[in-house]
């Protein structure tokens, strides 16, 4: 399909949402569409001296938000493994696989289910929704985001492995 033919059909879709949208629509010179597919989580993260980290081990749909920060806590967790494991890393990539699957695989299925409501919406619908998704927040906090926002590693405490 032509970027003409795309621009078309969004801004069919689009145009009378509030600005900016029509205008960033009718605007962009090369429209691109793609979809987005989820990766099934692997059974393995390492294999001999190779471990995967980040969206190499575990791609998170954009929907969760959590890509770029699942994959820099990837870095720091292995990093603290290895030095906390001398060097060891047979142990360092078990412990790190075993210690981080649980989490990611929250997160995961957390982005596929944000995905899975996904639909086309009105402009009154979308302000609606705006609107009370901040009165929700202000009046509860985003419930479940707890565990995911304040996850810390604790890269001080060399005595244990587990992430704080």
């Amino acid at each position: 399909m032509s970027p003409d033919e795309l621009r078309r059909q969004l801004l069919e879709r689009y145009g009378s949402y509030y600005q900016p949208i029509p205008r960033l629509i009718a605007r962009t010179r090369e429209i691109i569409a793609l979809n987005i597919f989820d990766i099934q989580s692997l059974p393995h993260w390492h294999d001999g001296r190779v471990m995967l980290i980040g969206d190499a081990a575990h791609a998170v749909s954009p929907n969760s938000g959590q890509g770029a920060s699942l994959a820099l806590e990837d870095a720091m967790y292995l990093a603290k493994l290895l030095r906390d494991c001398a060097g060891n890393y047979v142990t360092a990539f078990e412990s790190f696989e075993r210690d981080r699957k649980p989490r990611v695989e929250r997160i995961v299925a957390a982005g596929r289910r944000a995905a899975s409501d996904k639909a086309i919406i009105t402009p009154l619908q979308s302000k609606i929704r705006n609107f009370m998704i901040g009165v929700m927040v202000r009046l509860f906090g985003i419930p479940g985001m707890h565990e995911t926002l304040r996850y810390r590693i604790d890269w001080n405490d060399t005595g244990s492995r587990r992430a704080a």
